[in-house]
């Protein structure tokens, strides 16, 4: 007795040591709290528990097998097996159109099962971040390598397929293979995998077709494909993943689960998976009730509850994202939905459907919905990261219209009332900030040194543009830069694309700077396209040569003007009479620590401080070439030699572009009026001719000869 209370005692502690240091251990709800509730929650998504469907097929099943007997006997290796446990996996293969079949007791033993015995030492599995619990315990049990890459992120997942063929040369030679680990949809975004796009890398980065793809269907075993036969049969990629898990719990609402593949697969299991070897063969019962599952998704009433279930799902989504407060809702990510951008386009939706709350706020949520009698489920730490804790809905076939409607209701509800709780500069811009990007709009020239120097100590640059292959142009320039100076030790990835690129790029920045041409109204444009797009935590900024961001936001409609400033070339930084000064203090803290050189401009200045300096010189060099008292070389040698700098005016402003250059000086004598035009007017001709400096191949300078010879 004594040595029972010290353990309780013992494991008591860790666990409240666990609780302060990780968050909450793990409580499940009581049946009492969710009966008589409307079930939100359940993976019965098919409804067959909730309907009592399943109930009387598996009593039809026991009459047509009347000489059935409860319990189980042994292991499978001995006297555990049966005949209808073997024609049921027979069975089960030929619907999922597989070449064999072997069952287990459950998704989470399968998967362990496979992981620890099927890849060998000296193999490597590249795994999705977000893969299932259950792969992970099986790969720590197993002897491959492992390595993981960013949620459904083709590139990331293209990158780390080219290391591994690059580091090592066993996998370059294909004598060994590269497991890949997916999920049709994931458990808790309710998001599919890219599957086709990530085959294809796979064919093209491995020479020898080495890689080995394996996917976990729990979550879409029975809602879609011919006769629910999965994700990877509707899409008709059998023959591309070599191995798959299907469960029978969730839309088959029994237990167990059953894995697909080469019958040399099964044997291999059956030799050498420790957790099948040595546990009981499941009993008549359990298989009975699978098999019930089975007759009844793969007949007309299980197509007419996939139909059903794909109806309520849009519904749901209907009913949310029509609302007119949404769009205020998603702004201040108050709610966050992780697949509304693929609701729209998808042929067939999970029923899973996250809602990421605000820190501490996903349990606010879930008690304000189920005082409604809706019941639905919070993930949190350890569950999920603490910064991205929700909550949970799973749709069924049988919820109704009115059940959705209500849901919905609520949930808005529950976020209309946070949003106007929320002050309007609810976020604290000097707190350690919880997106690492940086997002740079425009790749010219401009936008290339600033990603650059903002790629330097390994911070993550998005460079976008709406000319596709600029981007890709810039990162090329970039690299050149680098290699000329290799003092930093950790480079950052630019990511280049286009301007469809800019929702995913906001999702992890917390700082924009456009850098488009100086075009008032095409600035202005962008950046009320950023303040609809980005979360308030984002700081946004103009590199603007010549107009304030007073002036590019004048009558828009801005959420926040708070967080908008000028941050000018390597770097001058200047706000706003809006502008928070908490912004201000950060972004000098932040371009000192990335290498520039921060001054901050005390008032708004239609030029900055160095752009004024600058183009005086540049007004002036033009002027005294249009007096024709010198011509372009001379006046760049004379300045060269002065203040000894490596480029004069005339060979700087056409790097810049003359364009850029133009549009500058028209607006300087817009603004001061006291300015003479004629080196205005003496741009507008060159630029009106297509003399556009280096990047046309001649401006002040030709440089056929120069670009011909590269």
């Amino acid at each position: 007795m004594r040595q029972g209370q010290l353990l309780s005692q013992r494991l008591l502690t860790s666990m409240r040591n666990l609780e302060q240091s990780k968050g909450k251990f793990l409580s499940p709800p009581k049946p009492s709290q969710f009966e008589g509730m409307v079930d939100f929650g359940s993976n019965d998504t098919l409804s067959l528990t909730t309907s009592g469907a399943l109930t009387e097929a598996f009593l039809s099943e026991l009459k047509i097998n009347p000489g059935f007997k409860v319990g189980s006997t042994s292991s499978r290796i001995f006297e555990g097996g049966s005949k209808y446990l073997d024609d049921l996996e027979k069975d089960l293969a030929q619907i999922h159109r597989a070449e064999s079949a072997l069952f287990f007791g459950s998704g989470f033993d399968a998967n362990v099962a496979l992981w620890s015995t099927i890849p060998r030492e000296g193999d490597f599995i590249l795994h999705d971040e977000y893969v299932h619990a259950s792969i992970h315990d099986g790969m720590r049990r197993g002897k491959a390598a492992t390595d993981s890459f960013p949620h459904n992120d083709c590139d990331g997942f293209r990158r780390r397929l080219q290391s591994l063929v690059d580091e090592h040369q066993d996998v370059a030679e294909g004598k060994v293979f590269v497991f890949v680990a997916l999920e049709s949809w994931y458990s808790m975004d309710g998001d599919a995998a890219p599957v086709k796009e990530l085959l294809s890398i796979a064919k093209g980065v491995l020479p020898h077709q080495n890689a080995v793809f394996v996917i976990d269907e729990a979550h879409s075993s029975g809602l879609l494909g011919p006769r629910g036969a999965g994700f990877v049969t509707e899409l008709g990629l059998e023959e591309d993943f070599h191995i798959r898990v299907h469960t029978c719990g969730k839309a088959l609402s029994s237990t167990g689960a059953v894995i697909l593949a080469s019958s040399v697969v099964r044997s291999a299991l059956l030799s050498y998976a420790r957790n099948l070897i040595f546990s009981t063969a499941p009993s008549f019962v359990t298989l009975a009730a699978v098999r019930a599952g089975y007759n009844l998704i793969t007949s007309e009433e299980g197509e007419k509850r996939r139909h059903q279930l794909q109806k309520n799902i849009r519904l749901f989504y209907a009913n949310l994202l029509g609302d007119p407060g949404w769009a205020n809702i998603k702004r201040e990510e108050i709610i966050t939905l992780p697949t509304e951008k693929i609701q729209n386009h998808k042929a067939i939706l999970s029923p899973i459907i996250a809602l990421v709350t605000l820190p501490g706020k996903a349990n606010d949520l879930a008690e304000h919905v189920r005082q409604a009698k809706f019941w639905i489920n919070v993930a949190q730490h350890p569950i999920v990261p603490k910064a991205l804790e929700r909550v949970r809905i799973c749709i069924h076939a049988h919820n109704s219209v009115e059940e959705i409607r209500g849901l919905t209701r609520k949930i808005l509800e529950w976020a209309k009332s946070q949003y106007q709780h929320q002050p309007p500069s609810s976020p604290s811009w000097s707190q350690q900030r919880s997106k690492q990007a940086v997002t740079l709009v425009g790749a010219g020239t401009q936008g290339t040194r600033l990603a650059y120097m903002w790629s330097k100590l390994g911070t993550t640059v998005y460079l976008l543009d709406e000319i596709s292959d600029k981007p890709k142009k810039a990162l090329n320039d970039v690299v050149k830069l680098r290699f000329k100076n290799l003092s930093s030790e950790k480079w950052g990835t630019i990511m280049p694309g286009s301007f469809d690129m800019i929702k995913t790029a906001l999702e992890s920045s917390w700082l924009v700077i456009e850098c488009v041409p100086e075009n008032l109204e095409k600035k202005r444009a962008v950046l009320q396209e950023l303040d609809s797009h980005a979360s308030l935590e984002t700081i946004i900024t103009s590199n603007s040569s010549s107009f304030t961001i007073a002036d590019i936001l004048n009558d828009s409609e801005i959420v926040d003007r708070g967080r908008f400033a000028n941050l000018h070339s390597l770097v001058e930084i200047m706000g706003s009479e809006n502008t928070h000064l908490e912004i201000i203090t950060k972004l000098i803290q932040e371009t000192r620590a990335h290498g520039f050189d921060p001054f901050h401009v005390r008032h708004q200045s239609t030029g900055f401080i160095f752009n004024r300096i600058w183009a005086a010189i540049k007004r002036e060099s033009l002027a005294v070439l249009q007096e024709d008292v010198a011509s372009v070389e001379e006046i760049d040698s004379i300045y060269k030699a002065i203040t000894g700098c490596r480029k004069g005016p005339f060979e700087q402003m056409d790097i810049a572009g003359l364009d850029v250059i133009y549009d500058v000086e028209d607006h300087y004598t817009a603004v001061k009026t006291q300015l003479p035009v004629g080196p205005r007017d003496l741009l507008q001709g060159i630029v009106s001719s297509g003399k556009l400096g280096v990047k046309s191949r001649g401006g002040f300078y030709s440089y056929e000869e120069k670009q011909d010879s590269q």
